[in-house]
């Protein structure tokens, strides 16, 4: 991927760096969620962040109300052009 700006891909999960992922990720840190802790960090690339992982502790993979704020949060910054397609990624750093 030379040129491209983005990472490669770890060649194997290393659960030392993250015990949910197995890779690091950029602004990792621990933090809450309501009641819940909640491991967060980000995946980045030349163009800067393009995902914002979080892992709720103890939680099954089902929504948990206080996170529907997190989760629009995320989402609100991507959009599709509904002519032709394309992703519209709407930075907060503009």
């Amino acid at each position: 991927m030379p040129g491209s700006g983005r990472k490669p891909a770890a060649p194997q999960y290393d659960l030392s760096l993250n015990e949910f992922y197995g890779v690091a990720l950029d602004n990792q840190e621990w933090t809450t969620l309501g009641e819940k802790q909640m491991l967060v960090g980000t995946a980045s690339n030349a163009n800067g962040v393009m995902m914002k992982l979080a892992a709720v502790k103890d939680l099954a993979h089902w929504n948990y109300k206080p996170e529907a704020a997190f989760i629009w949060d995320f989402f609100q910054d991507y959009q599709r052009n509904t002519e032709n397609g394309a992703l519209i990624i709407n930075s907060s750093e503009e």
